[in-house]
């Protein structure tokens, strides 16, 4: 009988440490969403209708149209040198290559992207970046850090989804905040706890100077909660969505609370 006190203290306790914890998490994301949303140019954003060029004209048009981050697929060509390219047969695709893939440097520095956009290497990407002290560059498809910093001419503009433990702890060393894709992060911690509770993940974040997540849309609750404990801990969260403009200006209107940038092929005005 005398453990019966104890234990309804407890669970008083503890039922009040959540409440506390879940207004905090409130008032931190109402305050958040203050800001506007972060406008990210996917694969270099929208050029004449056409997406996925990773070209030097959708870099100029999204510019021009007020974006100033930039997401570029890096690929490697057969002799070793990385380009803004989303998937070697797609590329194909819009350059009627009819070759082995991947091409190599100068096969792919030959062609026009659907017979008029230019194709970038590495040294066009510093050489635009150069010229836009303003952008900053994010990067898919590749996962080492070692040799993007390396080659790139500012860490300080530059993030990467990263999609491996080894990958994120290394970025996290290298630049200023690593960049988690949530479904690799997701599976990064196994154990119970962060099963259960998710607090070892999120601080696995913070000691592993993770400061970015990429996502979709959150589809459970248990998504939505884990997005806004994220939010709430100063790690921003990007997300990527489907669809025309007016769906994807819905679909950001409807996930405010989970997101603070987003993934926009049509730059809005």
């Amino acid at each position: 009988m005398r453990l019966l006190p104890f234990f309804v203290w407890t669970c008083l306790l503890v039922f009040v440490f959540v409440i506390c914890g879940y207004i905090y998490i409130e008032m931190k994301i109402a305050d958040l969403n203050k800001n506007n949303v972060i406008v990210i140019a996917h694969a270099g954003g929208e050029i004449d209708g056409n997406i996925y060029t990773n070209s030097l004209e959708a870099l100029n048009n999204s510019y021009e149209k007020g974006a100033r981050v930039f997401e570029l697929d890096i690929s490697e060509t057969k002799d070793g040198h990385l380009v803004a390219v989303h998937k070697w047969d797609e590329w194909a695709e819009f350059t009627s290559y009819q070759g082995d893939l991947p091409p190599t440097i100068e096969e792919f520095k030959k062609l026009r992207i659907l017979g008029k956009y230019t194709a970038l290497d590495f040294n066009d990407i510093n050489n635009w970046f150069s010229e836009h002290e303003d952008a900053t560059l994010i990067t898919d498809k590749i996962n080492n850090p070692a040799l993007i910093t390396s080659l790139f001419i500012d860490k300080d503009r530059l993030k990467m989804e990263l999609f491996s433990k080894e990958s994120l702890i290394a970025g996290g060393k290298l630049f200023d905040g690593g960049m988690a894709n949530y479904d690799a992060f997701s599976k990064i911690l196994q154990t119970p706890s962060a099963k259960m509770l998710f607090i070892p993940k999120a601080n696995y974040l913070k000691n592993n100077n993770i400061k970015y997540i990429v996502t979709g849309a959150p589809t459970t609750m248990k998504d939505k909660l884990r997005l806004k404990i994220i939010r709430s801990l100063d790690v921003q969260v990007y997300m990527f969505f489907f669809g025309t403009h007016e769906q994807v200006e819905e679909q950001i209107n409807k996930n405010r609370d989970y997101l603070d940038g987003a993934y926009y092929d049509k730059i809005p005005s």
